[in-house]
């Protein structure tokens, strides 16, 4: 019984570790989006790029 509950404390010790990091992790990515956001370090296309245009598939009948 002791070793069970040993198991299970380890267990769950480890799914609230796996919790705190996941969290911390979408913590750390907002910040970045909302730091790129305001300070302008987003990635802007330039308007003088070259876009090819758009060609009609062609279909093979």
């Amino acid at each position: 019984p002791a070793s069970s509950y040993g198991a299970a404390g380890s267990l769950i010790v480890i799914l609230l570790w796996i919790y705190y990091s996941a969290q911390i992790l979408f913590l750390g990515a907002e910040f970045t989006q909302v730091y790129a956001n305001r300070f302008g370090s987003r990635i802007v296309a330039e308007w003088e790029t070259d876009i090819p245009e758009e060609t009609p598939a062609q279909v093979n009948t």
